[in-house]
């Protein structure tokens, strides 16, 4: 879960919302910024989803990680919505065979 660590320390700081607007705009620039880390965040995301079963556990989980971030719509539909963004947006996606 290095890579998803990663993300969550390094945009979902404390001050993320003094850089972007919204968590889509955050996402954005992850996406543009890290490339090769960006590969490898959704398959972390839904390994994590896949093994945490539990809402709080995942809460708790995620505050471990370092994410400064509280979804109004909660953390395991906010963290699906990440990964879907993130593989949408992801260059390896766009070049995939079923997006050419």
């Amino acid at each position: 879960m290095e890579n998803l660590t990663y993300m969550l320390q390094a945009y979902f700081h404390q001050d993320w919302n003094n850089l972007h607007a919204t968590w889509q705009e955050v996402i954005d620039d992850f996406v543009q910024d890290d490339p090769e880390t960006v590969s490898r965040v959704p398959g972390e995301i839904f390994k994590l989803l896949g093994s945490t079963p539990d809402d709080s556990d995942l809460r708790q989980r995620l505050l471990d990680m370092g994410m400064d971030y509280y979804p109004e719509e909660g953390y395991r539909p906010w963290l699906a919505s990440v990964g879907e963004r993130i593989a949408d947006r992801s260059p390896a996606h766009k070049d995939s065979p079923r997006h050419s």
